[in-house]
């Protein structure tokens, strides 16, 4: 999972984390919230405008929960969840190299960007290039805060196009963006419900608003599984290669540089030396 600074992977995990234990906002609300990441954030009351600070869990060496945010990963760590049959492993922020494969890459997205912005260029396009092309097939695009947008991908959609737009005429890499790798959620939900924990009470339509909110994310997160399923293993030493290589041409552009320039010079000199001896004679 790779997105940049503050578009909500923190909170997504750990909603993920209740996706899979509880179907409904309700059943959560009896029940244990699962908690794998601190975070901290501010509720304001809607008649007096009062901020609230709402903590979840206390901040270990590996989050970093700050006054007026969200958690802040500080190290790279891994989630596992049972499902079925089946082990599922989050990677939050990874050194792939770590890993012998992957079965899917997951670019955690605000729906409703409205222009390229460095953090979002440099996650999304300069990982992508440090990727094999096979890596494209196991791509998927997650999107927060889907309420926001009626759970459409919102304005954040020509950003995207066009990056894969540019990469593909770059690298003539094209990466599919459509409905089977794209995945709504509105992990507001669960911000409602570490708000509840904490003794702020809400209207019958408010909670109405938020269990429609975690039915949808819900089946979103059944579909996400369904589709790293069917994806083929990814062998993350392709991608290592490929970084390796680029690491080499990075670090041979000097010496390479360095050399042309002695052979000009070299040149130069041989044609200087020449002209010397024909001016003798």
């Amino acid at each position: 999972m790779m997105s940049e600074t503050g578009a909500g992977k923190s909170t997504f995990i750990n909603a993920f984390a209740n996706y899979v234990i509880y179907s409904t906002l309700s059943e959560v609300t009896r029940g244990d919230m699962q908690v794998l990441i601190p975070s901290t954030f501010h509720m304001i009351g809607p008649e007096t405008f009062h901020a609230r600070r709402i903590s979840i869990e206390q901040p270990t060496t590996d989050e970093k929960c700050e006054e007026t945010g969200q958690s802040s990963t500080q190290y790279c760590r891994s989630y596992n969840f049972r499902i079925g049959n089946c082990q599922l492993r989050l990677i939050d922020a990874p050194g792939i190299g770590d890993y012998d494969h992957l079965n899917g890459i997951c670019t955690v997205l605000e729906p409703n960007n409205e222009r390229l912005t460095v953090g979002f260029c440099f996650c999304f396009k300069e990982i992508l290039t440090h990727l094999h092309i096979n890596a494209k097939d196991n791509l998927m695009f997650v999107f927060n805060n889907g309420w926001s947008t009626f759970y459409w991908p919102g304005s954040t959609t020509p950003l995207v196009r066009s990056i894969t737009k540019g990469l593909h005429k770059t690298w003539g890499v094209e990466i599919p963006f459509n409905n089977e790798n794209t995945f709504m959620f509105d992990n507001e939900a669960f911000r409602f419900l570490a708000t509840c924990k904490n003794g702020v009470e809400f209207s019958d339509e408010e909670v109405t608003n938020f269990s429609k909110s975690w039915e949808i994310s819900v089946k979103e997160f059944t579909r996400l599984i369904q589709r790293i399923h069917k994806c083929e293993l990814h062998a993350v030493r392709d991608s290592v290669s490929i970084n390796s290589t680029q690491q080499l041409i990075r670090k041979l552009t000097r010496p390479m540089g360095e050399t042309a320039r002695l052979i000009e010079e070299n040149i130069q000199l041989a044609k200087q030396h020449k002209q010397n001896i024909l001016n003798m004679h």
